[in-house]
């Protein structure tokens, strides 16, 4: 009976031994996997942050555009604005800034000089009030 209980001790530890290994094994390849998705979650933060980057590159672009085109609006608007009827520059001005709010009166005459300089537009003064008209 000593040597039947030796012998299924033996086989218990042997059986033992092996789940040990396993065990070890499969933390093995636990651990492959924590260290691999680790590494993937790096990669998406990176990913995540050029994306974010690109977003804010684009943003500022789209901006700068939106900028341009709001500018060449309002220049049209003072344009269409000055065609359909003789206004002074103070007239236009508060049209274009205290009523219709469409730039601030730094940026109106910013492109009043700005289209008289490239020859959209001059001025005639007459009584001591500047008109101003198209020139094409």
């Amino acid at each position: 009976m000593n040597l039947f209980r030796r012998k299924q001790l033996e086989i218990t530890k042997t059986k033992v031994l092996a789940l040990k290994n396993k065990i070890n094994r499969i933390e093995i390849k636990s651990n492959k996997v924590e260290i691999e998705t680790n590494k993937v979650n790096n990669i998406k933060i990176k990913l995540n942050n050029e994306i974010s980057n690109r977003e804010d590159i684009i943003l500022k672009q789209t901006e700068k555009i939106s900028k341009i085109n709001k500018k060449e609006d309002i220049k049209q608007e003072i344009l269409k604005l000055i065609e359909t009827e003789n206004k002074t520059n103070k007239e236009l001005k508060q049209e274009i800034v205290d009523i219709k709010h469409i730039c601030s009166k730094a940026s109106y005459y910013r492109y009043i000089t700005e289209m008289k300089k490239n020859k959209e537009i001059d001025s005639l003064n007459i009584n001591n009030q500047e008109f101003l008209y198209c020139k094409k």
